[in-house]
């Protein structure tokens, strides 16, 4: 989620209703930036005064250790495929 907030007043603080998370990370003008809690439930972050872009990304650490047990499963199917492959070319090849 992209946003851009031009902000008039000294130091605001933008709430936000998304489900407050650890794996959330917000981005004020491309530098990392705190989210706190709002109503224990939801996010905010602290905005400084001008024109700001602000970023949210969602980057749980479980989706990057499934795709990479995804990949893993993939090449080992793919691995025993090749070797039931050549077993059966060789089985052939004995039988001839």
């Amino acid at each position: 989620m992209n946003l851009i907030v031009n902000n008039k007043r000294n130091v605001e603080i933008l709430f936000i209703r998304n489900a407050y998370s650890i794996y959330w990370k917000a981005y004020v003008n491309n530098r990392e930036t705190k989210i706190f809690p709002a109503l224990d439930i939801f996010q905010s972050i602290i905005l400084p005064p001008g024109k700001s872009t602000i970023r949210f990304e969602f980057k749980p650490p479980f989706i990057t250790i499934e795709l990479l047990l995804a990949y893993i499963i993939i090449i080992l199917t793919l691995l025993k495929v090749c070797s039931l492959s050549i077993n059966a070319a060789h089985a052939i090849n004995k039988v001839l």
